[in-house]
């Protein structure tokens, strides 16, 4: 009598769940390889490895000045010499590895991907400052093929194509579940996955301790079971 509230059984709740996933709508779906081929003539270069430079910059407040350190250099100061006289730390000139749409100043991208390596640049006239520019290290592109990214391709394609499946399929649930249907009789139309949940706890394990359901997110759908009431519609869970 003391202690009958430890004996008592946890609440437990039937839950009928239908199961929309990306991989269901996949199995539905098919690429061929002309789809592929156009696809990838559209979005080629995304597919190409991009060249990849590690450049170092010296920005000065006006052309006279890059000027006169230009020459410097040319007459055996070095670079990282030359930054210090301006007033910069070796480690504030490295704009590090990058490629040639992370430089945004259109003058300057165009200098620094166009320089020799290990070449000291003329001064160039950025939209907010003067800079001498030199590259440290160039790490080539690649020309992608569609034979080498035909599986990245297609797994794109199908990633869309599903997508839109999903959302035909989500009309067709909508459809029997404004019809009176109920889940089990819409799974089996729609072949999608059906789970019937004899009895779950607020935790999502069934009376002999094991999960009722085996997913990542099975938490947020039994929590879902938990908030609504018997018989009545629920918003789907995302």
């Amino acid at each position: 009598e003391t202690h009958k509230g430890e004996f008592a059984t946890k609440p437990t709740r039937k839950l009928a769940v239908l199961l929309l996933t990306l991989e269901d709508a996949k199995k539905r779906v098919t690429v061929t390889d002309e789809e592929a081929k156009a696809a990838y003539e559209q979005e080629k270069a995304s597919y190409d490895t991009p060249e990849k430079r590690r450049i170092q910059q010296i920005a000065f407040p006006d052309k006279a000045a890059a000027e006169a350190a230009k020459k410097a250099i040319d007459g055996g100061q070095s670079f990282v010499d030359a930054a210090t006289a301006a007033g910069a730390k070796e480690s504030d000139i490295d704009l590090g590895l990058i490629t040639k749409s992370k430089l945004f100043d259109a003058a300057i991208r165009d200098a620094a991907f166009a320089l020799e390596k290990d070449k000291v640049s003329d001064p160039v006239e950025g939209r907010f400052s003067t800079v001498l520019l030199r590259v440290t290290a160039i790490e080539p592109g690649e020309q992608s093929t569609f034979d080498g990214v035909k599986q990245k391709v297609i797994d794109k394609l199908t990633n869309e194509k599903a997508r839109i499946e999903i959302g035909k399929l989500h009309d067709d649930v909508d459809d029997g579940r404004a019809g009176g249907r109920a889940l089990k009789d819409i799974a089996a139309k729609t072949g999608l996955t059906f789970i019937d949940v004899p009895a779950a706890d607020a935790s999502g394990m069934s009376p002999d301790g094991k999960p009722v359901i085996d997913r990542p997110d099975a938490s947020r759908i039994i929590g879902a079971g938990f908030a609504g009431q018997i018989g009545v519609e629920q918003d789907p869970v995302e």
